[in-house]
């Protein structure tokens, strides 16, 4: 089914939002993929990056010095909020929300009873990443 334009420009500022968001981490990191699985009342953030030719996964590079582990929370708060704050959220469901570097963002949708642990598994294998 076409995006229809009210959709694509809310899928344009949410994208410019990400990026703006992501400004700092990509001085760092490149190639950056992420998920967010977004509810009223919590959210999930993690993303994979390359560092130096390695994939490496968000949470590993906080804990290894290569990005600022407070500054990291507050991107996972400020990429939830965004995510709420979009007309494309849904409260009634999970909002997955994926974001490639070079794809931009697109947002799905599952039933709130879904595994979170199921969806991130299922997208670490759409990306490429092996390890559970």
């Amino acid at each position: 089914m076409p995006m229809t334009m009210k959709k694509r420009n809310e899928t344009m500022l949410l994208n410019i939002e990400f990026e703006d968001a992501l400004r700092d981490i990509k001085k760092t990191v490149e190639d950056i993929r992420m998920l967010a699985i977004v509810t009223e009342t919590r959210s999930e953030v993690v993303f994979y990056g390359k560092k130096d030719g390695i994939i490496k996964q968000s949470n590993n590079m906080a804990e290894e010095g290569i990005l600022d582990p407070y500054k990291l929370d507050l991107f996972y708060r400020e990429i939830a909020e965004h995510i709420r704050n979009s007309q494309q959220f849904k409260k009634d469901c999970l909002n997955i929300v994926k974001y490639d570097t070079n794809e931009g963002i697109r947002f799905e949708y599952a039933k709130s009873t879904e595994s979170s642990v199921t969806i991130m598994k299922n997208w670490k294998k759409q990306i490429g990443i092996n390890k559970a």
